[in-house]
């Protein structure tokens, strides 16, 4: 019944999205109804190929494939978000991280996909993900709140985060 345009910030969660999405239904509704009542609404069908359904990212889909570059693990994290962060597996634990970070000037080399490498300055491990690039895990979600990653043991460098066909380690 209509199209209006939302700004969206570089950065931003699917949550953060959706509230300011949500916060222009109102006056969308309105709209509407106003043209409605005037006999005024024109019906735009969306053009074919302009605007593409992706599932939500749940299930089997929310599931880290660590040989993924930084940037789209990072996608990941928010585009999971506010529900469960991303999800991955630990020595068949399921852990889920929030936020990531890149870990600037870290070549993971030969290092396998998902691997700790070490713990940064601050205590947060360093991860080994693709394009030989390596990401800082902020914060997960344990015990039903955000936390910062610091100081969990299960993240000791060697350990490697792996996932399996269908999300399963």
């Amino acid at each position: 019944l209509g199209q209006w345009p939302v700004s969206l910030a570089p950065g931003m969660s699917w949550g953060e999205a959706e509230q300011q999405i949500l916060a222009r239904l109102p006056d969308v509704v309105s709209e509407i109804v106003a043209q409605c009542v005037t006999d005024t609404l024109l019906r735009t069908p969306q053009p074919p190929g302009a605007g593409e359904y992706e599932p939500p990212y749940h299930g089997e889909h929310a599931w880290i494939d660590w040989s993924c570059p930084f940037e789209e693990i990072a996608r990941m994290c928010l585009a999971t978000r506010p529900k469960t962060g991303a999800l991955t597996a630990l020595d068949g634990r399921r852990q889920c991280i929030w936020s990531v970070g890149l870990a600037e000037g870290l070549d993971a080399g030969s290092a396998a996909p998902g691997t700790i490498l070490h713990l940064d300055a601050a205590g947060r491990p360093v991860v080994a993900c693709g394009l030989e690039q390596g990401l800082t895990i902020e914060q997960i979600v344990a015990y039903g709140a955000v936390r910062d990653s610091r100081g969990w043991r299960d993240f000791v460098p060697g350990r490697r985060f792996r996932v399996a066909a269908g999300g399963r380690s």
